[in-house]
């Protein structure tokens, strides 16, 4: 998607946004937990193995154990043009 070396890689320069998973958490989907645009979830309801315990958005803890902390710090990226797409980086 033409966005790496800022994205897709865990080095100096990168965005770092990185997700820690615990494999063997079981969770169920509920649409009142979700934090999106969209307010529902066709998983609504469904108990999933593994869940995300921390997720870290350019160097910063954006969620742990299921609350997101702070304000949403999204950005847009442009892909560049002037790279080849690729799936591997």
């Amino acid at each position: 998607h033409r966005l790496h070396p800022r994205k897709g890689a865990v080095r100096p320069g990168s965005d770092a946004h990185l997700t820690i998973v615990d494999p063997a958490a079981r969770r169920a989907v509920r649409n009142e937990d979700l934090v999106a645009k969209q307010p529902v979830s066709p998983w609504n309801t469904f108990e999933l193995t593994g869940a995300p315990t921390e997720v870290v958005l350019r160097g910063q803890i954006a969620m742990r154990d299921g609350k997101a902390l702070g304000e949403h710090r999204g950005q847009f990226v442009a892909a560049r043009p002037d790279q080849p797409a690729t799936h591997n980086g």
